[in-house]
C-alpha cells in the first residue's frame, strides 16, 4: 500500500515538474517595434538592472526598441564598434 502511494506521488511530481519546465519556455521571436510602449521600456530597464524612473521610462519609450537597446549597449563614454 505504501509503495502505491509513493509511486502516485512520484508520478504527480513528474507531471508537475514537466508542466513547470514547459511553462518556462522562452519566446525568442523579435519584438515588434510598433508595439513598443512604456510597459516594455520599463521591463527592459528592469531586466537590464537599471532603475526605471518615470523619466527614464519616458526617455526609453521615445527612443523606441532599437534606440533603447543601443543606449544600453553603447552607453555614453563608450564608442560603438565600427
Amino acid at each position: 500500500m505504501k509503495l502505491a502511494i509513493l509511486l502516485k506521488r512520484l508520478v504527480l511530481l513528474f507531471v508537475v515538474l514537466a508542466s513547470a519546465n514547459q511553462a518556462r519556455t522562452i519566446d525568442l521571436s523579435p519584438h515588434d517595434e510598433q508595439a513598443w510602449n512604456p510597459v516594455f521600456a520599463a521591463h527592459l530597464l528592469e531586466r537590464a538592472g537599471f532603475d526605471g524612473t518615470a523619466q527614464k521610462i519616458a526617455q526609453f519609450t521615445r527612443l523606441g526598441l532599437v534606440g533603447s537597446v543601443d543606449r544600453l549597449v553603447y552607453f555614453e563614454g563608450v564608442k560603438s564598434p565600427g
